[in-house]
């Protein structure tokens, strides 16, 4: 009786690398979500600008707990007579885990910083991204969340140069079907 019950339980488990692959295969996610929150820049000397920001970002999932991120923001700082934008374009990793009703998130991206205004910066400058946050899935596609990046610019001594932090929307679906869950 035991060695039918031990042949039962033994086929029951996932043969090989490919039963394995099976168990944690995911079906090809998408995601979109749209930023708005607070923007800090600390300039050269070291005097600190806030604002607000408003951004869009995109999401790949390509495994389980790994996601591949392209992201747009634009920050307005108005402050003591000087006001400029910056633009900040970033593409990078972002591990989530994905278990629960609320998914927290890690992130390391390059990024690219435009600034213009009239009395602030005017300059190019690249950096490195890394941000951290969490979404409270509110359905099978919508959710809503809050995060936080902050950026340090090569070639410069402070960190964070630049932080964005904010409320996030986001709608995610299976690639191929916008509208299933």
């Amino acid at each position: 009786m035991r060695a039918v019950a031990l042949v039962l339980l033994v086929s029951t488990l996932p043969a090989g690398p490919a039963g394995a692959a099976d168990a944690l295969a995911i079906d090809s996610e998408v995601g979109i979500a749209l930023e708005a929150g607070y923007a800090r820049f600390l300039d050269d000397a070291d005097r600190v600008h806030h604002g607000i920001a408003g951004g869009l970002e995109g999401t790949y999932v390509f495994a389980p707990f790994w996601a591949v991120r392209g992201g747009y923001s634009y920050a307005d700082h108005h402050a003591k007579g000087e006001n400029f934008q910056i633009h900040q374009i970033s593409a990078g990793a972002r591990y989530r885990l994905d278990v629960f009703e609320y998914v927290p998130w890690l992130e390391i991206s390059p990024a690219v910083f435009f600034s213009s205004g009239g009395s602030g910066p005017s300059a190019v400058d690249a950096g490195v991204e890394a941000g951290l946050g969490i979404d409270w899935l509110l359905g099978a596609t919508w959710s809503v969340g809050m995060g936080a990046r902050y950026f340090r610019l090569f070639g410069e001594e402070k960190f964070p140069a630049y932080l964005l932090a904010g409320l996030r929307l986001g709608y995610r679906w299976t690639l191929g079907d916008p509208f299933a869950p």
